[in-house]
């Protein structure tokens, strides 16, 4: 119960921040993505592909068991995610200049 109460509560905050940023508006208790929303969203499908993906959660979930069993180090772990964020954001902003620059 006390896991279904956190996950509840950090999806209640996103939606909260989601809706006070303009990414969604609830109509009729329905969630609707607004204009602006579907554009972040190709943008983090386009650079984030591996954070946004459907199995990122179930993926770090097993991560974090084998770091809190001591088989693997979280400071590996750390480092891997590093670069590979690092290397996405890279890939954001070179895009971005090339945009720019046209």
């Amino acid at each position: 119960m006390e896991k279904r109460n956190r996950k509840t509560s950090t999806y209640s905050s996103i939606t909260t921040k989601s809706k006070e940023k303009g990414y969604l508006k609830v109509k009729k208790n329905k969630f609707y993505v607004t204009k602006i929303g579907k554009v972040l969203i190709n943008q983090l499908k386009k650079y984030f592909t591996n954070l946004v993906d459907y199995n990122f959660n179930s993926h770090i979930k097993k991560i974090l068991i084998k770091i809190s069993d001591n088989k693997i180090s979280w400071k590996n772990v750390l480092d891997v995610f590093l670069k590979i964020l690092l290397n996405n954001l890279n890939k954001q902003k070179t895009s971005r200049k090339r945009r720019n620059d046209k």
